[in-house]
């Protein structure tokens, strides 16, 4: 009987001890109120977030599937214009599989790293050329005000769907599914939840995870339900991808998507085509899904080359030309671009310092930085 006690004594202590260590812990996270504490141990599924909850206009939400279901109803071209980074890609793959279930006459594209970031006049000019009459992006636009102008004068009816900061002013356009409590993907999923597909919930906590962006809110809800997913999608391409990287669909979980599922998506838009990594999550064809992970990962394998061979360059040129100052700033004719923003993020993480690596584009030099925490 004694021993009873004391055991019933020294585990309500563990108990209590516990419970302090990860109150602490939600602290830290920021999360200090009890409700912001339970919300984040208890989220909501992510089929039940509401639109409040995600921060989407319910008006521009409306907008853009009344929009959607007509270019669908009257067989209009449609474009998903993505990012070729891993949220990008998965965000395109959602909203281009959830309107062509719907039958919508739809086509995905994305552009090649060294084409640069966002939309460009000059492809929006060849869609409208083409007949495109709807034009949705994801993961980019909320800043893209001249752009924006263009596909109106171009007769192009343009949906934007972004996660970014906006800037000062907001790019006039059909609808803006905006909000920064979610990913690229995150946003996608939402639109495509709402126009009556789910299937994309594994797609998009990759795509949130690969982010980096807080777990916190719709996120965390996208993120612990989804994780589920991930490991049981039907996706042969997935599958494929995950056999060929060694790793077990049960035991998947943020490192996993972070560290060896999320970079070799990424692989193909940082040496080749990003377009392959959606080709790869989408197919339904059993050798051409083999065929894409072998591809994909030996893009991986080349990236992981490149960078370490630019890394050991930069890093001696910045120590023999100076190593001292507080900022480390290197740039040479040989550097990839497709890899420039993982040498800085490897030169800062060794020296911590902010890093800036400058690589060639033409008639022209592109920039990657990072930063440390101030």
């Amino acid at each position: 009987m004694r021993w009873r006690i004391i055991n019933k004594i020294q585990n309500s202590k563990s108990k209590i001890q516990n419970e302090e260590i990860v109150k602490i812990l939600l602290e830290n996270r920021g999360l200090k109120t009890k409700k912001e504490q339970e919300e984040f141990l208890h989220p909501p599924k992510p089929q039940d977030l509401t639109i409040k909850e995600v921060g989407i206009s319910s008006v521009n939400l409306k907008k853009a599937i009344a929009r959607i279901k007509k270019a669908i109803k009257t067989k209009e071209k449609i474009i998903i214009y993505g990012d070729y980074d891993t949220d990008g890609v998965c965000g395109t793959a959602i909203l281009w599989e959830a309107i062509y279930r719907l039958r919508g006459k739809v086509m995905p594209f994305i552009p090649k790293r060294k084409e640069g970031y966002g939309m460009k006049v000059a492809r929006l000019e060849e869609m409208a050329k083409e007949g495109v009459k709807l034009v949705i992006t994801v993961d980019q636009g909320i800043v893209a005000i001249k752009q924006a102008k263009k596909a109106k004068d171009l007769g192009l009816d343009l949906i934007i769907t972004d996660h970014h900061l906006p800037g000062e002013k907001k790019p006039e356009a059909w609808a803006i599914l905006h909000t920064t409590k979610l990913s690229g993907s995150g946003v996608a999923w939402f639109l495509a939840k709402n126009l009556g597909n789910e299937a994309g919930l594994d797609l998009a906590t990759i795509g949130t995870v690969s982010d980096v962006v807080p777990l916190v809110g719709p996120n965390r809800s996208i993120v612990k339900y989804g994780l589920e997913s991930v490991g049981k999608t039907k996706r042969i391409g997935l599958l494929n991808l995950y056999q060929l990287a060694g790793i077990s669909p049960e035991n998947i979980g943020t490192y996993e998507i972070s560290f060896i599922i999320a970079p070799r998506l990424n692989a193909s838009g940082r040496v080749d085509d990003p377009l392959d990594s959606l080709r790869l999550i989408c197919t339904k064809d059993e050798g051409r899904a083999l065929d894409l992970a072998k591809k994909i990962e030996e893009k991986n394998r080349q990236r992981q080359n490149l960078t370490e061979q630019i890394l050991i360059h930069a890093r001696n040129l910045w120590l023999n030309s100076d190593g001292k100052s507080s900022l480390i700033f290197v740039q040479d004719k040989s550097y990839e671009e497709g890899v420039i923003g993982l040498v800085a993020g490897k030169l800062m993480e060794e020296f911590y310092r902010p890093a800036i690596v400058l690589a060639p584009r033409e008639n022209h030099w592109v920039a990657s930085a990072r930063s440390i925490e101030v």
